[in-house]
């Protein structure tokens, strides 16, 4: 099974765009996402073999549906950790964090501060 790249894009664009949607904004979208799934599945089941209006493709829709689903969630739960392994991979390259060590003294004290 392949994923559909245009997809996976849209999925990701919709993700970043949702902090600033208003919650119909996100239903709608969510509706939209959910009718696309289904026109997908169809597809699929009709790829497959499945006549249409019947039980047997309804039933493949519903599990194709629900497989899409897993398939996005999927695809940005691998897209988290290489951008997690990005982040890492650039901090390794920083090095360690240097730090500077500065001391006044006043009669006989000393003070030190470590930044």
């Amino acid at each position: 099974m392949t994923l559909n790249p245009y997809l996976i894009i849209l999925s990701a664009i919709s993700l970043l765009l949702s902090g600033c949607a208003s919650d119909e904004e996100l239903e709608r979208r969510r509706q939209a996402q959910l009718n696309a799934d289904i026109i997908e599945a169809s597809s699929r089941c009709q790829a497959m073999g499945f006549k249409k209006n019947s039980d047997q493709i309804n039933l493949c829709v519903m599990t194709t549906v629900q497989t899409i689903a897993e398939e996005r969630a999927l695809a940005f739960q691998r897209s988290q950790a290489a951008w997690a392994s990005i982040k890492a991979a650039g901090e390794a390259l920083q090095g360690p964090p240097s730090y500077s060590t500065s001391c006044n003294r006043f009669g006989n004290q000393i003070n030190c501060t470590t930044r």
